[in-house]
């Protein structure tokens, strides 16, 4: 029977993989593994799908590994995981390096870069000799996901890396022709960055990201279109700002929000919805006319708005998706990193002062979005086409 190992790490990761993983449960008789790293096992619990994580592969005459995970847990803050899977990881991750480098090089480069030095090369080579599956599937994620990919191809055990946005950093590693078979991407634009980078066009296939095909389900666009009802917007263009912390600026957000609040002031059919990130808690004791603090839900909502208006938050493409445009202030720290204005999936603005007149063009659509996706709501199926072509070749 065909035997299938998935890996992800916790957040997007996670959310790239799951559909795949549902729909070879529901549509297939292969068997399945799934490598649950970090918070990426709370997910799978929720959803019901069994799976290992580090503690299933220690062993138990791996003593140092355990003398060492317990060591170093004792710096970490291990509340999203679990002791155990924690000091397995931690232990096993160390004893990588060891088993690498020797003891002395192993203490510099965990001394230098901490957990980001890890790539638990010889941890993945022993998963894969005890799981012996045809194929892996796994998201651009360093450390183990980067790990198990270049095991699989030392095996000769073909692969797919998912990757669940861009790619940019990841691409030092995913451009060698050696690290897996097929590289499933969100955009046209994403293949052909990899493309020059140097991986060979054929192995890059734009699948869309599975992640984002729920945005395409009626159930949320009928939703949207009631919220807009009850809201009584359906005559108003209305604007979603999508905060989050600024570690650069901690006062930026709230700089943006003031502006956007005094264009809305001189726009009597426009309305601004605010939406902090869960880690804000913004409170203001008074708001001017159309402007509110919107807590519903996010899906609906992005259907029901006419524009969003962020940094760096996927909030952001994933309206660009849905067709709705962008703007985005590229003021952040992390706009080098998640530059989507370059990409075309926002107008960047780098003055406050150019806030108003690119809402206007926006909002009368006289620019257009180039990232609408004609993936979504496919790309679940898009996936699976490229798993089906390498577990029947």
């Amino acid at each position: 029977m065909t035997k299938i190992l998935f890996a992800a790490y916790g957040g997007g990761h996670i959310n790239a993989v799951l559909p795949v993983i549902k729909y070879v449960q529901r549509h297939t008789d292969w068997d399945i593994e799934v490598l649950g790293l970090t918070t990426a096992g709370k997910k799978l619990e929720e959803e019901g799908i069994p799976y290992i994580g580090y503690k299933d592969i220690i062993e138990p005459d791996d003593q140092a590994a355990y003398r060492i995970g317990r060591d170093l847990v004792k710096q970490l803050d291990t509340k999203l995981v679990s002791y155990e899977e924690s000091v397995a990881y931690m232990g096993l991750s160390y004893m990588d390096l060891v088993n690498r480098f020797g003891e002395v090089e192993a203490k510099a480069i965990f001394a230098e870069k901490g957990r980001q030095g890890f790539l638990q090369l010889t941890v993945m080579e022993r998963l894969l000799k005890k799981v012996k599956p045809d194929l892996v599937v796994a998201t651009n994620s360093p450390r183990s996901e980067q790990a198990l990919i270049t095991c699989a191809s030392i095996l000769n055990i073909p692969s797919i890396c998912l990757v669940d946005l861009f790619g940019f950093t990841e691409i030092e590693w995913i451009k060698d022709r050696r690290y897996g078979n097929k590289v499933c991407v969100l955009d046209k634009r994403i293949k052909d960055f990899f493309i020059m980078k140097g991986r060979d066009e054929s192995d890059i296939v734009v699948t869309g990201n599975p992640a984002f095909d729920y945005l395409t389900d009626n159930r949320l666009m009928e939703e949207g279109e009631s919220l807009k009802a009850r809201k009584h917007w359906k005559d108003k263009k209305v604007i979603l700002w999508a905060s989050q912390p600024e570690p650069g600026n901690e006062q930026l957000p709230r700089l943006i929000e003031q502006r956007l609040m005094e264009c809305v002031k001189k726009h009597d059919d426009w309305i601004l919805l605010l939406r902090f990130h869960p880690s804000e808690d913004i409170k203001y004791s008074e708001l001017p006319d159309r402007v509110e603090i919107n807590k519903d839900n996010l899906h609906p909502l992005l259907h029901a708005v006419d524009l969003v208006v962020t940094m760096t938050s996927t909030v952001g493409l994933e309206a660009a998706l849905l067709g709705k445009p962008v703007i985005t202030v590229d003021l952040s720290v992390y706009t080098t990193e998640v530059a989507y204005s370059n990409l075309g999936i926002s107008k960047g603005i780098t003055d406050l002062e150019q806030l108003e007149e690119a809402l206007i063009i926006a909002l009368t659509r006289q620019g257009n979005c180039e990232w609408e996706n004609t993936s979504l709501g496919q790309s679940t199926l898009n996936v699976m086409k490229v798993v089906r072509s390498l577990v029947d070749c």
